[in-house]
C-alpha cells in the first residue's frame, strides 16, 4: 500500500492492520508513494519514510497482531533486519528468483516497477514460466550493482539502500538504470531513523536478522559450488 495523502497516523485509524489480522492476510507493505506510472511527474505529498518507519515501529511494539502483519511483507522490518545483519544489498532485489510481475497479456517483467516493453523477459502464453525466469536470471538486470552506479557508489549508505527502486530511477531520469532515485535524500534519512530506533531498542528485528544472515551464507555457499 503506497501512502500519499494519508498521514502515518491514519494507518491505524483506517484499521488496515486490524483488517489484515482479522481476515488471515499475512502481510501489508506500507511504503511511501513512488513517482512512477500515472504518478510520474505529478505533485503529491509523499509521507517521509523516516516518519512512516517510526509510526510502523510504534504499531509493531504496541500489538503482536500488528507486529506479524507488518513484519511479513514490509519494507521497514526487512530493511531494518538487513541493517542489523550487515547483509549488503547490491540492488533493489531484481535478482530475486521468486519475484516478478505478470500482466494481463501474459508478459513477464522483472517487477511491477519495470513494466516497460524493453524489459519483457517472456510470455507465459508462449513458453514455460521456469524457462522465462531462468532467462531473466542470466540477463543483465540481476547484475546491476550500486558499486557500478556513478553517484550511488560514492554513498556511505549504498549497501543499506541498494540503490532503491530501479524502475522509479529509470523512468524519472530519462531511462538511466544507474541513476539515483529522486527521493534519495529521504531514503538516507529513513536509514538514519532505523539507526535511531535500533539505538533505542537493540533487540528489534534481531531474530529476523539472523534469518537474513543464514540465507546470505547459504547463497554464498551455493555460488561457490
Amino acid at each position: 500500500m503506497e501512502i500519499e495523502k494519508l498521514t502515518p497516523e491514519d494507518i491505524e485509524k483506517l484499521t488496515y492492520t486490524d483488517f489484515a489480522a482479522e481476515n488471515g492476510i499475512l502481510g501489508v507493505n506500507f511504503i511511501g508513494a513512488i513517482p512512477r506510472g500515472r504518478g510520474q511527474g505529478m505533485e503529491f505529498r509523499r509521507v517521509p519514510d523516516r516518519v512512516l518507519f517510526r509510526e510502523l515501529y510504534g504499531l509493531m511494539r504496541k500489538d503482536t497482531a500488528y507486529y506479524n502483519v507488518i513484519d511479513n511483507e514490509n519494507l521497514f522490518p526487512n530493511l531494518t533486519a538487513a541493517v542489523v545483519s550487515g547483509v549488503r544489498s547490491l540492488n533493489c532485489g531484481l535478482s530475486r528468483e521468486d519475484y516478478f510481475f505478470l500482466d494481463s497479456r501474459g508478459n513477464v517483467f522483472p517487477c511491477p516497477g519495470m513494466r516497460f516493453d524493453e524489459f519483457i523477459v517472456g510470455n507465459v502464453l508462449n513458453e514455460d514460466l521456469s524457462t522465462i525466469l531462468k532467462r531473466r536470471e542470466e540477463g543483465d538486470l540481476p547484475k546491476l550493482s550500486v558499486d557500478n552506479f556513478s553517484i550511488c557508489s560514492k554513498c556511505d549508505f549504498k549497501y543499506n539502500c541498494g540503490g532503491d527502486c530501479r524502475g522509479s530511477a529509470y523512468i524519472n531520469s530519462g531511462r538511466d538504470l544507474t541513476a539515483p532515485v529522486q527521493y534519495c535524500s529521504a531514503r538516507i534519512e529513513s536509514l538514519l531513523e532505523i539507526f535511531n530506533i535500533l539505538s533505542e531498542d537493540p533487540s528489534f528485528m534481531l531474530n529476523k536478522s539472523q534469518i537474513y544472515t543464514g540465507n546470505a551464507l547459504e547463497e554464498r555457499d551455493a555460488r561457490g559450488k
